[in-house]
């Protein structure tokens, strides 16, 4: 079904609100304009939202904390409707009379993952739980692009169980990240940071191949730069690691695209170190010459992909260079800037961001579009 159909009933919307604190209000501010489409068609809006990896059923990340908030966030885009937080998770039954009964036409449900069957793998018990939901609602509305990668009961399900559409933030997000996938303009740069190379060596390969430019950034550059010393290039042999992680069982593969892609694989020629009790003295962000050689081989892009921060930007000063490099893009001029959500979105000032052409609120779910 279209978003547009979708009158005089009740939706069931998986919204992705999970906050880091509730005082960050990205999240809420993408999902506006599905709610307010859905309000000015006479809907009654019901939220459901994942927040935080609960064990049980602990306080701290019951969404009961997030209504406030959200009421907040919505009256600054004229949104004043009355919001209702129901608890689903003790009684469905319950919940449904009280869905039906209420006067507010926005309804905040409890964190899906109260409810262990909302990540089960088996398939049993995960479409009994999408019955349960599926009684409180008429149509279910995806508006969660950032849990899109995962199979779960809330998103994944529930598509099975009612008439459904994306919302449209989600909407957004996929003709986004469409135009890299299907047709960037050239010169193309990916900047990948991050933790994992395990995570993202599927998405460098093919990247590679679409890519005039791979930025490399975080803990994926120090298995690159092992590669690329064992290969002994010149430009890499005197940049010291010092005792920063190497993913061995992914030094051939590295290897092999240094090889393969030698002009468009750019790693860092220094560092800015940090120390701790566990590791000893470990690269923390990237220095000040990688910084300038970075902005060089972005000069003259005409798209920018971003994922993952460059270095450890939660701890100060090694988000400097992440802070920077995004100051710089953002400055450019013609170019179509995109930062693929998750800690990088997080890394960047938010004054900078919002010059970007677009931000995602996926990180994984970005990369899992693209891959």
């Amino acid at each position: 079904m279209l978003f547009s159909e979708i009158t005089d009933s009740t939706a069931l919307v998986r919204v992705d609100l999970n906050l880091p604190d509730l005082q960050s209000l990205d999240k809420v501010t993408c999902i506006v304009p599905t709610i307010r489409g859905l309000l000015n068609r006479n809907n009654k809006v019901v939220l459901y939202t994942h927040w935080g990896r609960p064990k049980n059923m602990e306080e701290e990340f019951s969404t009961k904390n997030m209504v406030e908030t959200l009421k907040r966030s919505l009256a600054q885009h004229d949104i004043t409707n009355p919001i209702e937080y129901i608890n689903q998770s003790e009684d469905f039954e319950n919940a449904l009379e009280l869905i039906q009964k209420s006067k507010s036409s926005i309804v905040l449900l409890e964190n899906v993952r109260f409810l262990k069957d909302e990540t089960t793998k088996d398939e049993t018990k995960a479409y009994s739980l999408a019955a349960k939901y599926a009684k409180l609602a008429d149509v279910f509305v995806d508006d969660a692009f950032g849990t899109s990668h995962r199979k779960q009961v809330s998103n994944y399900y529930m598509k099975d169980m009612l008439p459904w559409c994306y919302g449209l933030s989600h909407q957004q997000e996929m003709m986004a990240l469409m135009t890299l996938k299907n047709n960037p303009k050239s010169p193309y740069i990916f900047i990948m940071g991050g933790a994992k190379l395990e995570t993202k060596l599927d998405l460098a390969k093919k990247s590679l191949k679409k890519a005039d430019k791979l930025i490399f950034g975080g803990l994926l550059v120090f298995t690159f730069l092992q590669a690329a010393k064992g290969l002994g290039l010149d430009e890499y042999k005197d940049v010291d690691i010092k005792n920063s992680k190497v993913e061995w069982d992914f030094v051939n593969e590295a290897k092999r695209l240094l090889k393969k892609y030698p002009e468009k694989i750019i790693l860092p020629i220094d560092f800015v170190y940090d120390s701790d009790k566990k590791l000893g003295e470990y690269a923390a962000d990237i220095g000040p010459q990688t910084l300038e050689k970075y902005k060089e081989n972005i000069r003259g892009a005409k798209t920018i992909f971003w994922n993952g921060p460059l270095g450890r930007y939660e701890k100060v000063p090694f988000g400097q260079g992440t802070a920077k490099l995004a100051r710089f893009i953002a400055n450019l001029e013609d170019v179509y800037t995109v930062l693929g959500g998750g800690d990088v979105v997080a890394a960047v000032p938010h004054d900078v961001s919002k010059q970007f052409s677009f931000v995602s609120m996926g990180g994984g779910a970005s990369l899992e579009f693209l891959n």
